[in-house]
């Protein structure tokens, strides 16, 4: 009778390639749920926006945990790939993001920057009712320099990167499981 030997083939992944995956994953959620608001006309809802970074918050949380308990040899991952991980979840979605913005705002709804130089108009106005016509025409011409499809896309992956940053800082501590120290 022949001796078989178990091998272990659970598929190995690195942190970017599990990251990647998850990031891709909320990134098209994210960019999905800005349809959903488009379709509805509720895209300048600003508390609605924020759903956006639940949707990141979770794919981090997740993506991490996954990554700790099914592709690390030992099911331990330090505080620093935790965050490297969350980071990188963060990084690919902004990506996405960014391209989504750009088409968005370049080809379906060049409207789209009228409307928000209004609200931004209307806030200007609320914020200071004694500004003269030419104050505000001089803010409104810088503001339109920064109104473009490819400024507001760069903004908005800087925007999405610093934000992960920030949760990937607090999530890392939640997904983290060291290594005791043996003695």
């Amino acid at each position: 009778m022949e001796n078989f030997e178990i091998i272990n083939t659970q598929k190995t992944k690195s942190i970017a390639a599990n990251a990647m995956t998850y990031g891709i994953m909320v990134g098209f959620a994210m960019i999905v749920y800005s349809v959903i608001l488009y379709a509805f006309d509720l895209s300048m809802n600003k508390a609605l926006s924020w759903v956006s970074y639940i949707l990141l918050i979770t794919a981090m949380y997740i993506g991490s945990t996954k990554y700790r308990t099914s592709y690390t040899d030992t099911g331990y991952l330090p505080y620093g790939k935790a965050f490297l991980s969350n980071f990188l979840i963060g990084l690919f979605a902004s990506i996405l993001m960014l391209i989504w913005t750009y088409i968005f705002l370049k080809f379906i709804d060049k409207g789209m920057i009228n409307q928000i130089l209004e609200k931004t108009q209307e806030g200007m106005l609320e914020s200071n009712p004694n500004m003269t016509q030419e104050q505000m025409d001089m803010a409104m011409k810088y503001t339109k320099i920064f109104m473009r499809p490819e400024i507001m896309a760069i903004v908005g992956l800087l925007s999405t990167a610093f934000f992960s940053v920030i949760l990937s800082l607090i999530i890392a501590f939640f997904v983290k499981k060291e290594e005791p120290i043996v003695l």
